[in-house]
């Protein structure tokens, strides 16, 4: 199955993925492991995936996501998923690398804080859910003051 683009594992009863699991399916573009019992996602769960645009773990019971384990897609990754788990802490640095997202869904964890222009860099981003957290306070990030282009003033055309 070295050829195949899309897999779907939604609603299994997963908790583990074995390191590499996934190395072999280099064209792979969307994987969706939602609605399973996955705890963690280690360093080497998602290697080789290097053309992975839609990573969906919504639903699972995840507590923790390896720094590294989102490296080897870093750069094409547009769709990251990780609403409905038990996310307290998210690797930030990671997240802010993820130069193509588009949409970023963390709505429904346990996070309680966002480091201040985690977003500056994420240009392509269009979509930021983080509904149903444990956020007290919302840190400056440029992000926030983009003028999207549809409010934009009617006058400037």
């Amino acid at each position: 199955m070295t050829q195949l683009i899309h897999l779907t594992l939604s609603r299994n009863t997963i908790s583990q993925i074995m390191p590499y699991a996934f190395s072999d399916l280099r064209g792979l573009h969307a994987l969706h492991l939602d609605g399973n019992r996955l705890t963690a996602i280690g360093e080497e769960h998602f290697k080789g995936l290097v053309n992975l645009r839609h990573l969906i773990l919504s639903n699972n019971q995840l507590s923790f996501i390896s720094p590294r384990s989102l490296d080897d897609f870093l750069e094409t990754i547009e769709d990251l998923d990780l609403s409905y788990n038990n996310l307290a802490d998210v690797p930030w640095a990671t997240v802010a690398k993820l130069s193509n997202v588009n949409t970023v869904s963390l709505d429904h964890n346990l996070i309680e804080f966002v480091p201040e222009g985690i977003f500056s860099n994420l240009h392509k981003l269009a979509r930021l859910d983080m509904t149903s957290n444990k956020l007290k306070k919302i840190p400056p990030d440029p992000l926030f003051s983009r003028v999207p282009v549809y409010a934009k003033s009617k006058g400037s055309r």
